[in-house]
């Protein structure tokens, strides 16, 4: 029962998370956002971890969910290396390294994070947690598109044209 309660404590977390954020992005101003990032993702990561750490089961699912783990790592670093420190002021679109791939590497990298989370705890409310996380973080990088088209124009539609959202290859739409 117990471990029923703080699944629901820390969805909700999440859920405040990303319902804040959403109306951060529209009303702060960016350094806010920065702030807002840092700090909302801190409390959420520690409510993630101490439901992980109750949940906790060693299992056979173990590796490869440490595969993703580590993919999901490798991929959020080349992320950051590829869009440097210029994400607030950028002036174009970064369509270099990783981002030739997909458009939100970030998002692609913690969906795999979320994934590997949940296989290496075997946990059912990890599980849970983590499609609804995953659920969000897709609307995320759909509202955040309306942004980037917004300040970017023609220039990112023309790379929403070219490049995949999420996963790195086309899927052929008929």
């Amino acid at each position: 029962m117990a471990s029923l309660t703080y699944f629901f404590i820390a969805l909700a977390i999440m859920i405040v998370f990303f319902i804040i954020d959403a109306i951060s992005h529209q009303r702060f101003k960016k350094t806010m956002n920065l702030w807002f990032h840092i700090i909302g993702i801190t409390i959420l990561v520690i409510s993630f971890a101490i439901l992980i750490i109750k949940e906790f089961t060693f299992g056979f699912l173990i590796y490869p969910g440490i595969a993703f783990i580590i993919t999901s790592i490798v991929l959020t670093y080349l992320s950051y290396i590829d869009i440097k420190k210029d994400f607030l002021t950028a002036k174009k679109v970064t369509k270099s390294g990783i981002y030739t791939k997909v458009r939100h590497p970030m998002y692609l990298g913690v969906i795999l994070f979320y994934i590997g989370i949940s296989l290496v705890s075997s946990s059912l409310f990890v599980a849970a947690y983590s499609v609804i996380a995953i659920l969000f973080i897709i609307w995320q990088a759909f509202n955040e598109e309306k942004h980037l088209i917004k300040r970017f124009g023609r220039e990112y539609l023309k790379y929403k044209r070219d490049v995949p959202m999420l996963v790195p290859f086309k899927l052929n739409r008929r």
